[in-house]
């Protein structure tokens, strides 16, 4: 698949997070690009779960893994945390 950035929405020592349409459908995603090797996408990649986004596709090597997966809208919990109102 091929990709137009929109944005950069994060960047680090060891990674970099991009907003992306998808070329052919128009699909907003998520591309990760991550130094080294990250096999735990690889296992997210078959995990269906409500609560987690749905990773599309793996590329890895033994110096980078780039992850497409799920855009969900919404605010970042980062920082943020959750409200301990109404919790117990």
């Amino acid at each position: 698949m091929e990709y137009n950035e929109i944005k950069l929405l994060k960047q680090s020592e060891k990674s970099t997070v991009y907003l992306v349409r998808e070329k052919e459908n128009g699909q907003i995603l998520i591309r990760k690009v991550l130094q080294g090797s990250h096999p735990v996408y690889l296992t997210l990649q078959e995990c269906r779960h409500p609560y987690l986004p749905r990773v599309y596709s793996v590329n890895m090597t033994e110096e980078m893994t780039e992850v497409i997966e799920e855009y969900i809208e919404g605010e970042s919990l980062r920082g943020g945390g959750i409200p301990k109102k109404g919790y117990s």
